[in-house]
């Protein structure tokens, strides 16, 4: 009785392996999209149909997987167009700053700018700005300078590529001689300080503390000298007391300046005009 019954399962698990392999067996190789070509569409689904993440032979309408998380499912892929690098140009304004210009970019919501002392040293960011120029007011006289900028867009993935390189410097070469840097005055004296401005045609402003002296030039002489009067209005207990004035060219000011000394004294100078 167990024998006969031993058989009767045998021949149940041969009918149910005979009707697997005839379901699923077909021709072709699985490839690398989880699909299954099926020539003589065994499966019924027709000569093409998908086998992905283990589930039975099914199709992707509009190439979606119906079993979710299938291996075989595809995100969409978006794409990313950077934003072509705008082009640098510079130029020194009157030998006093460096106006640093680029072409718009329409997808720019804003523009990084960077700066170094060496073509391929280290640059730092100097703006930040949504114009398409900026007034590098802070260069030193005579040093050189390497320029790049980038256009930055919505989607940091595209933001343009650093423009080419570009090299720029001011030179300003105004200088202010005096007839004498120091002297000691004073009170109720006058002293005349020659000023002599070279290099530049650039009007000379002179910066100073009015507590103690008071200042007024004189026309300029046949030797392109302009007289600066110092007069000390300071008493006796200001003695010892240092004063300075600050000579700069007006439109340099932060590129150029001369210093006088004054020493407020109580005893007659030697010779106050110089």
């Amino acid at each position: 009785m167990k024998k006969k019954a031993a058989r009767v399962i045998s021949i149940l698990l041969i009918l149910v392996l005979s009707c697997t392999v005839f379901s699923f067996a077909h021709s072709g190789r699985t490839d690398s999209n989880g699909g299954h070509r099926d020539n003589k569409n065994v499966s019924g689904l027709g000569y093409y149909h998908y086998h992905c993440g283990g589930h039975p032979a099914h199709l992707h309408p509009n190439g979606v997987c119906p079993y979710s998380g299938s291996s075989s499912q595809k995100k969409p892929v978006k794409k990313y167009t950077r934003i072509s690098k705008p082009t640098l140009s510079l130029k020194a304004v009157n030998a006093n700053y460096i106006k640093v210009s680029w072409s718009k970019r329409s997808k720019a919501v804003k523009y990084k700018l960077y700066r170094a002392t060496s073509k391929y040293g280290s640059y730092k960011r100097i703006a930040v700005t949504s114009k398409t120029y900026y007034n590098d007011k802070s260069v030193k006289n005579k040093t050189g300078y390497y320029y790049k900028v980038k256009a930055i867009a919505k989607t940091s993935k595209c933001n343009s590529y650093y423009s080419t390189i570009k090299y720029g410097k001011i030179s300003f070469n105004g200088k202010i001689t005096l007839s004498k840097n120091t002297f000691n005055l004073n009170p109720d004296e006058t002293a005349i300080v020659y000023v002599t401005a070279s290099g530049t045609t650039d009007q000379i402003t002179a910066y100073y503390d009015d507590d103690y002296i008071d200042i007024e030039w004189g026309e300029k002489d046949s030797s392109g000298r302009l007289p600066l009067y110092i007069y000390s209005f300071a008493n006796a207990d200001d003695a010892g007391t240092k004063t300075k004035i600050t000579l700069k060219f007006r439109n340099h000011q932060r590129l150029y300046q001369k210093t006088l000394t004054i020493q407020l004294t109580n005893t007659a100078a030697a010779d106050p005009a110089a």
